[in-house]
């Protein structure tokens, strides 16, 4: 086999085979365990009472008795130990191998698989996979199979003791059966949807995770937070609902069975009267058939947790099987509603604001199908309008990024100021930063730019520029000197405004795996459908929204059924920044991910947005700087040279010369070779 097994039996019957010999003596011992627990140590019990009621004083005691019983106990436990070493031995080896056998089969794979889909999810279902066929393995081998031998077994030796009575007590197991069976039905649907809804709660985690550089630059964690609030909420529904459902059924059973004991008891007393079983007997009966309860008590517990991981463990089997395109299953009711959802928000929003867009946006295509991602199936605007999410309202994102996460200014960081920035000047006073030391990366950094000025950051991997930028959004504190916007000292206002009102956009785009609405709009859902379809025009993006099956509701993103090339994801990353229109924008060689075709049509774009604001480019080609104003040049933490592109140009000594003369097919060398030649 090359592929992970398509469904649970061929998972079943592939994984067992590769062990068959130990699952075999495994089960062998399961049974010899439940046959001593339910049905011969309650026979020996009845044996030794009938035995002792024939014995008229106690030098009549038969000292074997003791022994024999003694022996059997001693047997039990054995076997009993003997099951768990084996347990052991063989589920360690099992889930192991497993593992290792998905990854195998996965890691070869064709890049196709692995396009779209989120590694996260991949690998925590490579590591849940085996968890989850270990849990239905032990369920069925341990749990069902023996205790349904074990009834097979007690009936029979009680049918060998009174016909009629054994009759009663296989009704009842059967009644008992069949009630199990409709009540394990209508909980294991309860079960199966609440497998489900962990799926997006995972989905939700990972989504949010993956976005984490968007989430910290575009204050997003109260959103992220109310998200998966909601999805969670609907997982405890739904699995509240599956207890409560169990639980009727068990108090129904309980009480069921506590008439069965009544009348099987009442049934026994009756049969000794009459002298047609003995003490001894109504001892094996008792014990036999409390034992075999405790045992279906025991099973039905055990219910939900089998069906849960059957729906964990499919869900597994749809994501690492190769055929699988997106990650988790959802039902067809599910898909029905999203669809209708789905056309009347395409057509109702979009299509009539972009009708009254520019003529050529006047043939709109219809919204057919609903691209219904096995995804998290909610609307970001809809959470924030209805929950009121606002970074400048809510400052959970300060909670613990404020002055190096100190605990007063933890307690006092609802004090912070927004910041106001207007002209966009930035000035570094004695800069100290280092990521382990203090001084590990800048020591004693002073630079000003100006207000709206364009400046480049240009120097070799590790030589200080992406911490450079980072300091000015606080995705890093600093650990002395000052760091100012407009003459005002960014550790002293809250970390959210400065965030709104500075776009850092970095060099890979990454999107959320959610509507393509939704991550235009992250980061200013207060804007309207008409600004963002402005934004998607400016940034050439617009025209490949609308071929999309449902334009600005189509789910993208990683697992999603629609797959947007570099330059269209790099797109709606400007689509975004040009909709926030934050006086300062910081580019991690924004355009570097697009074809030359594309990227004149963007840089004109960019031209637009950058204009009249603040701009700092972090350059991997030094043609990108080309038209800046002043380009910074960083070399071990600091800035050595400054200037134009034409001004250091034309000093062939200066650092700068020798980049521009060794970079080669366009880009910088990671490596300092300039260093390593003159050495």
């Amino acid at each position: 086999m090359k592929h992970v097994p398509k469904t649970i039996l061929q998972c079943l019957s592939f994984f067992v085979s590769k062990q068959k010999w130990s699952f075999l003596i495994m089960f062998s011992i399961c049974i010899i365990v439940s046959l001593c627990q339910n049905s011969l140590w309650p026979y020996i019990i009845g044996s030794v009472v009938d035995k002792l009621t024939t014995i008229s004083s106690s030098k009549d005691i038969d000292k074997n008795i003791i022994i024999v019983v003694f022996s059997i106990w001693l047997l039990v436990e054995l076997v009993q130990r003997a099951k768990g070493f084996m347990y052991a031995k063989l589920y360690s080896k099992f889930e192991g191998d497993i593992r290792v056998e998905i990854f195998s089969w996965i890691i070869k794979y064709p890049y196709t698989y692995f396009s779209g889909k989120r590694f996260g999810i991949i690998s925590y279902r490579v590591d849940d996979f085996p968890r989850s066929l270990r849990i239905i393995i032990d369920v069925i081998m341990v749990n069902f199979i023996p205790l349904l031998i074990s009834i097979i077994i007690s009936i029979f030796l009680i049918y060998n003791i009174h016909k009629d009575l054994a009759t009663l007590i296989m009704l009842w197991f059967l009644l008992y059966g069949i009630l199990l069976f409709l009540f394990v039905s209508k909980s294991a649907s309860k079960a199966m949807e609440q497998s489900y809804a962990r799926g997006k709660v995972q989905s939700s985690i990972s989504d949010s995770i993956n976005n984490y550089f968007a989430i910290q630059t575009c204050n997003g964690a109260s959103s992220e937070i109310k998200i998966l609030k909601k999805v969670q909420d609907q997982e405890v529904r739904l699995y509240r609902k599956t207890i409560m459902k169990i639980e009727e059924s068990k108090l129904l059973l309980g009480i069921l069975n506590m008439y069965f004991v009544y009348i099987t008891f009442n049934t026994a007393l009756n049969l000794i009267s009459n002298g047609e079983i003995t003490i001894g007997n109504i001892a094996f009966m008792f014990n036999t058939t409390i034992s075999i309860m405790t045992g279906l008590w025991y099973a039905s517990d055990e219910i939900n947790y089998f069906m849960t991981e059957i729906g964990t463990l499919k869900q597994s089997i749809n994501i690492l099987k190769y055929e699988t395109i997106t990650p988790d299953d959802i039902n067809e009711e599910q898909i029905n509603n999203n669809k209708k959802n789905i056309r009347h928000r395409g057509k109702s929003s979009i299509k009539n604001t972009i009708l009254n867009k520019e003529e050529k946006l006047i043939n709109t295509p219809d919204i057919e199908k609903a691209n219904i991602n096995e995804k998290i199936n909610i609307n970001i605007n809809t959470i924030n309008n209805n929950d009121d999410i606002s970074s400048e309202d809510n400052n959970f994102d300060e909670s613990f990024e404020e002055d190096q996460g100190s605990i007063n200014s933890f307690l006092n960081y609802k004090k912070k100021t927004p910041i106001n920035i207007t002209r966009g000047e930035i000035v570094f006073k004695d800069v100290h930063f280092g990521h382990k030391e203090p001084n590990g990366v800048f020591t004693g950094l002073n630079v000003t730019i100006k207000g709206r000025e364009k400046v480049g950051l240009v120097g070799f991997s590790g030589s200080g520029k992406t911490s450079f930028v980072y300091l000015i959004v606080r995705l890093y504190n600093l650990n002395k000197g000052n760091i100012t916007i407009d003459n005002q000292d960014i550790m002293l206002h809250s970390i959210s405004s400065i965030r709104k009102q500075v776009i850092i956009m970095q060099q890979e785009p990454v999107l959320f795996s959610r509507s393509v609405r939704d991550n235009i709009k992250y980061g200013c859902n207060e804007s309207t459908d008409e600004e963002m379809v402005d934004a998607s025009i400016r940034s050439h993006s617009h025209s490949f929204i609308m071929n999309l099956p449902e334009g600005y509701d189509t789910i993208i993103g990683p697992g999603s059924n629609h797959q947007l090339s570099g330059g269209q994801k790099q797109r709606i990353i400007i689509a975004r920044a040009i909709l926030r229109n934050a006086p300062i924008i910081i580019m991690d060689e924004a355009t570097s991910a697009l074809d030359s075709s594309t990227e004149s049509k963007i840089q004109e774009s960019i031209n637009n947005l950058i204009s009249n604001k603040t701009v700092l480019i972090i350059a991997h080609r030094l043609s990108t700087v080309l038209n800046m104003d002043r380009i910074f040049v960083f070399k071990n933490g600091n800035i050595i040279e400054e200037g134009t592109h034409n001004n250091l140009i034309k000093n062939n000594n200066t650092h700068y010369f020798k980049l521009w003369q060794m970079q080669q097919n366009g880009f910088l060398p990671e490596k300092n070779s300039i260093e390593e030649d003159n050495s």
